[in-house]
């Protein structure tokens, strides 16, 4: 779960406006979204570590995190990537989407009781983030990724 923490974003870029006629360098891109990464990590980090013990407070810090998550990928959605780079960078949203709902439905199983639930979403979930994470790597988001980018050939 800590994993999809890192894919997500929480704050706006400081004198980046709210409309751009042109797209970002993929240097900009970069940067401004590792500032992003970066913002969301630290408040993620600010999330107590509940109890297992008390599955109220487990889907707390889940419901918690899903909605740092969910502000993070929309401000992520509004940076405007290259040209050249939309296709993998729309890719890599649409992952860390998917990793945010299967983060959504771990909280869900875990409210319901449901293990194989539970179990269901990890499983996606760390499918969904291990994907994600490849191309942040590989095309230097590394606030963004825990993926160490020398292990990753594959280029954006």
């Amino acid at each position: 779960m800590a994993a999809l923490a890192v894919l997500a974003a929480c704050s706006s870029v400081p004198g980046r406006e709210a409309s751009r006629s042109d797209p970002l360098s993929q240097d900009e891109y970069v940067e401004q979204a590792n500032e992003i990464c970066e913002q969301t990590r630290n408040e993620a980090a600010q999330i107590a570590a509940p109890s297992l013990a008390d599955p109220a407070a487990v889907v707390a810090a889940i419901d918690e995190s899903v909605a740092i998550q969910r502000r993070a990928l929309r401000r992520l959605r509004n940076l405007e990537a290259p040209e050249r780079d939309l296709p993998g960078v729309e890719n890599w949203l649409d992952l860390t989407a998917g990793a945010i709902t299967e983060a959504e439905n771990v909280g869900e199983g875990v409210a319901d009781g449901d293990q194989e639930a539970i179990m269901a979403a990890l499983d996606e979930g760390e499918t969904l983030v291990a994907e994600a994470e490849e191309f942040a790597a590989a095309y230097g988001l590394t606030e963004c990724s825990t993926a160490d980018p020398e292990d990753d050939e594959q280029a954006p």
